[in-house]
């Protein structure tokens, strides 16, 4: 399952990582980017931890 989230210049989270199924309901909720900064970033949740250093709680699903 794939994940987006967005980060700032530095690759730290500036939202939770949302699963691409949540996709449409989240973007109608939340203004994006949450700043001029942010860079949105998407991929499995191993890669996002890995890449990013995510733990379970920067999920939105956990």
């Amino acid at each position: 399952m794939k994940y987006y989230i967005w980060l700032d210049g530095n690759d730290n989270p500036l939202s939770k990582a949302w699963r691409y199924d949540d996709e449409t309901e989240r973007m109608a909720e939340e203004r994006h980017p949450p700043s001029a900064d942010a860079i949105l970033r998407a991929g499995t949740r191993e890669q996002l931890m890995e890449r990013y250093g995510l733990g379970a709680g920067d999920f939105a699903d956990a």
